[in-house]
């Protein structure tokens, strides 16, 4: 802990508020949005592999009148629309790098719910002022897009992806594993984007999420093809990692490098004391003295001013059923 908050001077934040631009890819208009560095930041951010939307809260301290009142144009009195979208920079000096990027946006807990609250709320608190904003990636469209889908003979599941992706305005992300699947006798859907992906995945058996605005597809067993990010207790690691029945989790510095579907390359003695056992070495994922694990579950945390600043990370290890 002590190397950590010898490090306090040298975290930053950056987040990027502005108007989702629709039909098109770019998520905010540049000469509209509002970037802030200066404040005192705070957020909560969870990611996952699968298909449920990440999410995010991030509190803004003392953001100007002016701001505050920017943001209500972005907020209709329909919650559930998400007209703004939002950007989380967040890392050491030297390492600052995108951790959310999502639809300002609280979803619906249930059916004719707003979900309790408001995306964006103020409050007190002694002299300060806290804007906190709620978020997911896609949420909106992923809550609420539908679509209707009747295509001839030789639709192809590219052909598919590409007409639903659209719709979510979201680029294209890694893909690893998908096949190319042709349907013969053409193709028909009727319901959500959620539903339709949940559908080809399930049947090609791959995974599918939206990971900072783009839609990844990655087969079992599986990673995102990325440059694998190391942790050692050099780069960050905190305190000792855990096993799990079929990997580990570990936490560490605040890295936004680690997200899920990533390959981690963990270097910990006190692990590989309790797992290097045949089965693991059976499955490939002890390479140059580490481990090898698939990050499936992330969530970064962390506070300019105080705290902790740290990032929470669950991996599995391809190939291995069971430690």
């Amino acid at each position: 802990m002590a190397f950590q908050q010898s490090r306090l001077y040298l975290r930053e934040a950056q987040v990027i508020i502005g108007p989702k631009v629709e039909g098109t890819n770019s998520a905010i208009e540049p000469v509209l949005g509002r970037l802030f560095t200066q404040n005192r930041i705070s957020f909560q951010v969870s990611k996952s592999d699968g298909s449920e939307a990440n999410s995010a809260k991030i509190s803004i301290y003392n953001m100007s009148q002016a701001s505050r009142n920017f943001l209500e144009t972005l907020t209709p009195d329909d919650q559930k629309k998400g007209r703004g979208v939002i950007f989380l920079k967040a890392g050491y000096r030297g390492g600052l790098g995108n951790i959310f990027f999502g639809d300002i946006f609280r979803p619906q807990t249930n059916r004719g719910s707003s979900g309790g609250g408001e995306a964006i709320t103020t409050k007190s608190s002694g002299a300060d002022i806290i804007t906190t904003i709620e978020a997911q990636d896609a949420g909106s469209a992923l809550q609420n897009a539908r679509i209707e889908l009747s295509l001839g003979k030789g639709a192809t599941t590219n052909q598919i992806i590409s007409i639903a992706r659209k719709k979510l305005f979201v680029s294209a992300g890694p893909s690893r594993g998908l096949r190319n699947k042709v349907y013969l006798k053409g193709y028909s859907f009727s319901g959500t984007i959620k539903e339709l992906f949940d559908e080809i995945t399930e049947q090609l058996k791959v995974t599918w999420s939206i990971q900072d605005g783009e839609l990844v597809f990655i087969g079992e067993g599986q990673i995102d093809g990325q440059i694998a990010v190391l942790i050692t207790p050099a780069t960050g690691l905190i305190g000792f990692p855990t096993k799990k029945e079929t990997g580990f989790e570990f936490t560490s510095l605040l890295n936004p490098k680690l997200r899920p579907t990533r390959a981690v390359v963990l270097q910990s003695k006190q692990l590989q004391g309790a797992l290097f056992g045949k089965s693991v070495v059976a499955s490939g994922a002890v390479k140059n003295g580490g481990i090898v694990g698939k990050a499936v579950k992330v969530k970064h945390a962390g506070d300019t001013d105080e705290g902790s600043f740290v990032s929470k990370v669950e991996c599995i290890i391809p190939g291995l059923e069971k430690l």
